[in-house]
């Protein structure tokens, strides 16, 4: 990976022999800046990364995703692993599977005070600020996971067409010929000559055509009876020093604090800006956590973590 810093990514790997490999990236350049930058040149080689997994690692599987650390993929409705709604995937004959994305908040009940406030520093001071009294730094506790920390979603699922943007997938790798971290870029469709196609076969020439689009082998998975990503992007310490003016009812100011509403609380996405959702009792709350993640995953997580931890206690 070349995000990460390759000493503590190296040490976790090694605490899991025989279920991770780490490779050792020789070049890491991580600009993601934008086309108006006055370098926009370099790219991150996270891009130059993946192509190598999926050259590596693609033929030997029959499925492949590329995510970050901070990413979990929770399957839902009745489904307790991910293998059987793979395998009926593949039985319909789908190649790629897409998953929206949207930052998820860190749950209040699961933070604390930074331990030395000094270290809470915003990077760029200059941006409006809320009036009134600056808090503590929070930070998530440290004997809790960020799946647990964060599993709270500001927009209830299933979630709308603007986040299908920051997409992540789970594709066939002898299908996808060539992919980019949130895009299927070149797949064996797109990549037919007009001698690959029968006789009977319409000649496409225009991938972007809506008819080439319909007819392709990949779908959006249904978040609430197939599977769904997590996304748990850090807050950063800075980000909750203002909480007590974002977080409340009709507040202005944004909030990055988690406050988990009850699942029956309903969602409007028109409003979701504005601060106005309640739970039973009148009280502010901000985002929905997600029960298949909260009552399954997370504490098999926290099982196999304990046992993990208990084996190294040991050695």
């Amino acid at each position: 990976s070349p995000h990460i810093k390759e000493s503590s990514l190296l040490q976790i790997t090694q605490e899991f022999p025989g279920f991770a490999d780490y490779h050792r990236w020789p070049y890491a350049i991580c600009n993601n800046n934008r086309p108006s930058h006055k370098n926009p040149g370099d790219r991150s080689s996270q891009y130059a990364a993946e192509a190598s997994c999926r050259e590596r690692y693609g033929p030997s599987t029959e499925w492949m995703s590329f995510l970050d650390t901070d990413e979990y993929l929770v399957p839902m409705g009745d489904h307790q692993t991910w293998t059987p709604l793979l395998d009926s995937f593949t039985e319909r004959g789908i190649s790629i599977l897409k998953m929206r994305s949207s930052r998820a908040k860190p749950r209040v009940e699961y933070m604390e005070p930074l331990q030395d406030q000094s270290k809470c520093v915003d990077p760029v001071p200059n941006t409006r600020k809320p009036p009134g009294k600056k808090q503590d730094c929070l930070v998530p506790m440290r004997n809790e996971t960020f799946f647990q920390v964060y599993n709270c979603e500001f927009i209830k699922p299933p979630r709308p067409e603007r986040f299908e943007r920051a997409m992540k997938q789970i594709y066939r790798p002898d299908h996808v010929q060539s992919h980019y971290v949130h895009y299927s870029t070149v797949t064996t469709d797109v990549s037919k000559l007009r001698k690959d196609f029968g006789p009977d076969e319409t000649f496409v020439r225009l991938v972007h055509r809506k008819d080439f689009i319909r007819n392709a082998p990949e779908v959006f998975l249904d978040e609430i009876n197939e599977g769904m990503l997590v996304h748990t992007r850090s807050v950063l310490p800075h980000e909750s020093q203002y909480r007590d003016q974002g977080c409340q009812l009709n507040s202005k100011w944004g909030c990055s604090i988690g406050v988990v509403c009850p699942d029956d609380t309903e969602f409007d996405d028109e409003k979701h800006k504005d601060n106005v959702f309640t739970d039973h009792d009148g009280k502010y709350c901000n985002c929905w956590r997600n029960p298949k993640a909260d009552k399954t995953f997370i504490p098999k997580l926290n099982q196999l973590l304990k046992e993990h931890m208990d084996k190294i206690s040991k050695r």
